[in-house]
C-alpha cells in the first residue's frame, strides 16, 4: 500500500520535474540544483501526507476530509517557512519563491486528486 504511493507520487514528481526542468532550461532561470531542492521538498511533504492519508484511510475513513486539510495546512506552513529561508540564502530569491509556490500547488493538486479517489473508494 505504502509502496504503491512512493511508485505513484516518485513518478509524478518525476515527470513534474522534467516538465520544469524543461520550462526553466528554455527561460534560463533558475539552476539544477534549485529545482532538485524544490521538487526534493515537495516530494517528501507529498509522500509523507500520501502516507498519513492511507493510514487514516485504513482505521477510520469519516475523518478522512480532516486529515486533508491538516496535511494542507503542514504542507503550507512547511513550504513558506522555506521560501522565507530561500528569499534570505540564495541568489535570485524571487524567482525561487515564485517557481516553488507554483510547484506547492501542482502537489497539492496531485494529493487532492488521490483523497478524493480514497473518499470516493468504499
Amino acid at each position: 500500500m505504502y509502496l504503491k504511493a512512493l511508485y505513484k507520487t516518485l513518478f509524478f514528481s518525476v515527470v513534474i520535474l522534467g516538465v520544469h526542468f524543461g520550462l526553466s532550461f528554455l527561460i534560463k532561470e533558475l539552476s539544477l540544483d534549485s529545482l532538485l531542492f524544490i521538487h526534493g521538498v515537495l516530494f517528501l511533504l507529498t509522500y509523507g501526507g500520501f502516507c498519513m492519508l492511507l493510514a487514516i484511510h485504513k482505521y477510520d475513513p469519516n475523518k478522512l476530509g480532516f486529515v486533508f486539510l491538516a496535511i494542507s495546512t503542514l504542507k503550507l506552513l512547511v513550504s513558506i517557512s522555506l521560501i522565507l529561508v530561500m528569499v534570505q540564502v540564495w541568489e535570485s530569491p524571487n524567482v525561487i519563491a515564485i517557481h516553488f509556490a507554483g510547484m506547492y500547488f501542482i502537489y497539492v493538486i496531485f494529493l487532492s486528486i488521490h483523497t478524493f479517489k480514497l473518499l470516493n473508494d468504499k
